[in-house]
């Protein structure tokens, strides 16, 4: 009866090694497809200092000296400048005196002629955006960025910068 179990066992393990050592290990490698490849390309080719201007316009609200309330608007412009950096392949930060957004390339389309666009939004309730950015980018041919920001329904500004040096 002991023999008969110790075969058992015996038969067992040799199982198990052959089953462990017949598994072949593979290597399992992520490439990046030629898509990818070209829209990482194509946005760190944005990387660089850019000169322009940011205009936009303000709604804001006060109460008159009889107590009603009532909205204005702000419209400002002035000089800007622009730094745009990647950090990783996933994404672009954008730094202006202004505002400061970082574009992930989740949602990229280049149409013809390599115009670019990138865009970064925060939904709210309702379908409602209390922030939406756009960036536009010609970089295959006037080296120029456009960056239009939404905050709701009260902030709006345009940002047209040229490019004046590559990082």
């Amino acid at each position: 009866m002991l023999s008969m179990k110790v075969k058992l066992v015996s038969a067992a393990v040799v199982l198990s090694i052959l089953f462990c050592y017949s598994c072949k290990k593979t290597k399992t490698t992520t490439t990046t497809s030629a898509l990818e490849l070209a829209i990482i390309a194509n946005i760190d080719s944005m990387k660089g200092y850019y000169a322009g201007t940011t205009s936009g316009d303000s709604v804001y609200y006060y109460t008159d000296t009889s107590g009603t309330v009532k909205y204005g608007i702000r419209s400002f412009s002035w000089p800007d400048s622009l730094v745009v950096t990647s950090a990783d392949t996933a994404s672009i930060t954008v730094v202006s005196r202004t505002y400061t957004v970082t574009f992930p390339y989740s949602y990229y389309y280049t149409s013809i002629d390599s115009v670019s666009y990138l865009r970064q939004y925060t939904p709210g309730d309702g379908g409602y955006l209390p922030f939406n950015a756009f960036l536009v980018d010609t970089a295959n041919g006037i080296n120029h960025l456009a960056i239009n920001i939404s905050y709701g329904a009260n902030k709006h500004m345009t940002s047209n910068f040229a490019l004046y040096k590559r990082q």
